[in-house]
């Protein structure tokens, strides 16, 4: 699976200096409250966005920036990782399976973009956790490509 484009509009502009801005994951608030369960399908459709969309601007970057990059985005999704966890704690039934592998999907996420932050950008769209995420991405349903 290759890392798609980001589109023009996200990625962040360069400051004086031709510093980067931080990827949005940095600079967003962190979701404030529990997240309910009738919330569940249009959140999960959120985070892949997100993890798509900072995924292809780290993928853009180079050197330093790259790998400070991989690691914002590595802790975001272990964010979303415990955040889907305690979820599946509150449901019963398919949904509470579904929300497990999203738990799971982010659990590997996070894993991936650690890893990347040591690696090329090619090495990095090759990894096999790759195939892990999208198998888990497979087991949570819901039309899993917005």
């Amino acid at each position: 699976m290759a890392v798609p484009a980001a589109p023009t509009s996200s990625v962040p502009p360069k400051v004086a200096g031709g510093v980067e801005n931080p990827p949005v994951a940095t600079q967003a608030p962190a979701a404030s409250g529990p997240l309910a369960a009738a919330d569940f399908p249009s959140q999960w459709q959120a985070d892949l966005r997100q993890a798509r969309t900072e995924s292809a601007h780290c993928a853009e970057l180079s050197g330093e920036a790259q790998s400070r990059c991989w690691q914002s985005v590595s802790s975001w999704a272990q964010g979303r990782a415990a955040r889907y966890h305690r979820l599946s704690r509150e449901e019963v039934g398919a949904r509470a399976e579904q929300v497990k592998a999203a738990a799971r999907f982010f659990d590997v996420t996070s894993q991936w973009a650690s890893a990347c932050s040591s690696l090329s950008a090619s090495a990095c769209a090759q990894s096999p956790l790759i195939g892990q995420m999208q198998q888990w991405k497979e087991s949570v349903g819901l039309n899993s490509r917005p």
